[in-house]
């Protein structure tokens, strides 16, 4: 089942970011020509929505791992949903362990 990123805890996760950058490009797209402008939003509201998320669940009590975190997971939330989740698999193929 898909869990709509409507919380912030799922926001905080990889898919939910991804899920809401994907939407963002959509809406995105209907009003900017300019590709890479659009792509460049969405990176920048992936990373906005996903440290706003981290600082209303660390209610005043947070820290700069987290923060980094939080930053790391609109990064790769933003990646997936400009390039897709084939591209990343891919890449990833290639960072990992050798088989």
């Amino acid at each position: 089942m898909i869990e709509w990123p409507i919380t912030p805890q799922v926001l905080l996760t990889v898919a939910g970011i991804a899920l809401f950058g994907s939407l963002a490009t959509q809406w995105l797209k209907q009003y900017i020509r300019e590709a890479l402008l659009v792509n460049l939003i969405c990176l920048m509201l992936c990373l906005a929505a996903s440290v706003a998320a981290y600082f209303a669940l660390a209610q005043g009590r947070w820290d700069w791992v987290g923060i980094y975190t939080a930053l790391l997971t609109g990064f790769v939330g933003a990646s997936l949903a400009t390039f897709g989740y084939e591209v990343i698999k891919n890449l990833v193929r290639f960072v990992g362990p050798s088989e």
